[in-house]
């Protein structure tokens, strides 16, 4: 008659041993089981519009080309002035200029 491997008695066999059973039930109670799951990758997002791998998106890069009809920097005004100089619906330069011209025309008048 065939004996188990493991604890020698005949009867069964070391798969279907009792003592085996009781052995492994009594180690997986004394361990601790921690399941970890691994995170999921995040894929990388990428611009459709510049194709760099950033945090936006094709509808707010900062790469894509100004539209034709765009508004933006200074534009040159009537006087030859750039725009940044229009104050209270003046160029700022200009009236500057005549009153200077003023000053300098009533200093003459004086002398």
């Amino acid at each position: 008659m065939r004996k188990c491997g493991y604890c020698g008695e005949p009867g069964h066999n070391r798969r279907t041993c009792p003592k085996l059973k009781a052995e492994k039930e009594a180690e997986l109670e004394a361990e601790e089981v921690v399941v970890t799951k691994k995170p999921k990758k995040k894929r990388k997002q990428r611009c459709r519009s510049c194709g760099e791998e950033d945090d936006h998106t094709a509808k707010g890069c900062p790469y894509k080309p100004l539209p034709a009809d765009a508004d933006i920097g200074p534009k040159k005004m009537e006087c030859g002035h750039f725009s940044w100089w229009h104050r209270n619906g003046e160029c700022e330069l200009c009236t500057k200029a005549i009153f200077h011209r003023q000053f300098d025309d009533e200093e003459k008048e004086a002398a």
